[in-house]
């Protein structure tokens, strides 16, 4: 055996994996570098901010910036953050306050994008180091010559990154400004942390690693979800001291351990935190059943490669590779039903998934991942051919039945053609092409190899509805277009009230530069503006509108209620009193 390979004689007989030094073989660092911007700059540039989140989030952060709201309880117009949890919307505030000369929404997305790829780094990191642990090597050859631990740690590593990118449930979510991208960026980072102090052997110095985990926590918690780090601290503790785990039998160790638990929850029981889980039991089982439903597609393809993976390492289950993301998806699959919302925590789910579903790979056959590769290939081309074939329809008109279906889905949205969108969607067209034949054409051994396509799919996909329908995307899924048009009746000097509005609407006519007050009340308080905004799932009935007229309506994409409904006082103001309910 080969010097510095930590194997086990346990290892030796009970081992799943076998991996020789040309499956170790590492992704090209630029490759990987690449694949990782090209998955993170798509739906952060050029994009308008999109609901429920993105925009009441951004209209949040712009009066933090600008000192009209308070920053440990923001509000709107009166209207709380829809979201528990603070660190997120100081982190953009300051950016929009550091950078005036940015775009608020861009500026608050630097650190969204920033989150993105600290999850990458983290996820990246977290995987070396369980791939390293004794647990997790694979069969040692008889007269040596296997894959050396560091080579076959970074290619394990190099699979879980792109794992973590072929996920489809974080595309969208990822790249929306809410507290999520940024828990599951800390999750990550104790998540590295963890798998760290439980495989590197205890005469190396781990004091920044617990600063790090201690920050992380601290982090977790005040991004909304202190439930959930106080737990996924507690059932690491319980694993790293268990018996078998002799080299975190240190008394350093259990102290470190034992202070970040005490941190925990003396921080849990002293801040008011937004209660994130185990606060909802009555339906628990609906909620189970719709997170099963929803991690079908939410962690594809990774939540099938995860469970394999425990069922071939089910001898080495008390290894950190096994035991440390088993016992945190179990955290999070029990805390996000019980709170209410699972796909929250469904995101933050995704890095420890990814790093559990790579250990599946080395323990397949050769027909098994060539599977993965056709279903990846047969998905992804048909999934980009469709977005192609509707696209060109949609702006030329032929075939026709495809651009009536487009047409009815958007209806009042015009086509245009923006060239560098084009150029773009062409290039990573072609990129998807040669990425085909160059898996078709070798006969490639290394362990990532079968998830190249998969991530890279991902990538093309993505990058498609970023470019080629981003207007369309736009269109649907923002308020600014709404904004826009009220704001096309209304003079901007104008005093605007506004009753039943949703808080992005809310934000996107301040961005308009409009002068909105809340008018929520039905009693005997009458708007005191000329122009009254109403939102489309208001009572009309039990408002008096004899002293006002009707300007226009404007309706969504999917034209629900009776529409955003803009009415201007007449001459006699007296008569506008809304009547009692």
């Amino acid at each position: 055996m080969p010097r510095g390979q930590p194997v086990s004689f346990m290892n030796f007989r009970t081992s799943p994996a076998v991996v020789t030094p040309l499956a170790a073989q590492r992704l090209p660092r630029l490759a990987l570098v690449l694949l990782a911007a090209l998955y993170i700059l798509p739906g952060l540039l050029g994009r308008e901010p999109w609901k429920p989140y993105d925009g009441a989030n951004l209209g949040l952060m712009i009066h933090m910036a600008d000192g009209s709201a308070n920053w440990l309880y923001p509000s709107i117009a009166g209207l709380p953050m829809s979201e528990g949890g603070w660190l997120p919307y100081w982190i953009g505030a300051l950016f929009i306050w550091a950078l005036p000369f940015v775009d608020p929404a861009m500026a608050s997305r630097i650190p969204l994008g920033l989150s993105l790829a600290a999850t990458f780094v983290a996820t990246w990191y977290a995987t070396y180091h369980l791939a390293r642990a004794p647990g997790a090597q694979p069969v040692p050859f008889a007269f040596g010559g296997q894959a050396s631990t560091k080579s076959y740690a970074c290619a394990m590593a190099d699979a879980s990154l792109l794992a973590l990118i072929a996920c489809l449930g974080l595309a969208h979510m990822g790249h929306e400004f809410s507290l999520h991208p940024f828990a599951t960026a800390f999750v990550a980072i104790l998540f590295w942390a963890f798998a760290k102090v439980s495989v590197i052997p205890t005469a190396h110095n781990l004091q920044a690693t617990w600063i790090v985990a201690a920050g992380a926590l601290l982090g977790l918690m005040a991004s909304g979800y202190p439930t959930t780090a106080t737990l996924l601290i507690f059932v690491t503790l319980m694993g790293l001291l268990q018996r078998e785990n002799a080299a975190l039998q240190v008394r350093s160790v259990k102290q470190a351990a034992i202070g970040v638990f005490v941190v925990a929850v003396f921080l849990y029981t002293l801040v008011p935190w937004p209660r994130d889980g185990l606060v909802q039991w009555t339906e628990v089982h609906h909620h189970v059943v719709r997170a099963l439903k929803t991690m079908v597609w939410f962690g594809w393809p990774a939540w099938p490669l995860a469970a394999w993976a425990i069922w071939r390492w089910r001898l080495q289950r008390r290894s950190p590779h096994i035991w440390l993301p088993g016992f945190w998806l179990g955290v999070l699959f029990v805390v996000g039903v019980t709170a209410g919302v699972p796909q929250r925590h469904l995101m933050l789910t995704l890095p420890i998934l990814a790093s559990l579903a790579v250990f599946a790979l080395p323990t397949f056959k050769r027909s098994a991942l060539a599977l993965i590769d056709w279903v990846a290939l047969l998905l992804f081309t048909t999934v980009g051919f469709v977005i192609w074939f509707y696209w060109f329809a949609f702006q030329t008109g032929a075939p026709a039945p495809a651009a009536n279906a487009v047409a009815r889905l958007l209806p009042g949205f015009e086509p245009a053609i923006s060239w560098i969108e084009c150029a773009f969607a062409a290039a990573i067209t072609v990129a998807w092409a040669w990425m085909i034949r160059w898996r078709t054409g070798h006969q490639q051994h290394a362990l990532w190899k079968g998830l190249v396509l998969s991530a890279s799919g991902t990538i093309w996909v993505w990058g498609l509805l970023m470019s080629l329908w981003l207007p369309a995307v736009n269109y649907g899924m923002s308020y600014d277009m709404v904004a826009r048009r009220i704001g096309q009746v209304i003079p901007a000097s104008e005093c605007i009230s506004a009753t039943g509005l949703a808080p992005t609407l809310f934000a996107a006519l301040e961005r308009q530069g409009l002068s909105i007050v809340l008018n929520e009340s039905l009693g005997s308080d009458a708007p005191q503006c000329d122009h009254w905004v109403i939102g489309e799932d208001a009572d009309m009935p039990r408002f008096n509108l004899a002293a006002w007229t009707p300007v226009t309506t404007v309706w969504q994409l999917d034209r629900r209620g009776n529409g955003i409904r803009v009415f201007q006082r007449l001459a006699t103001p007296d008569a506008a009193v809304p009547s009692k309910p």
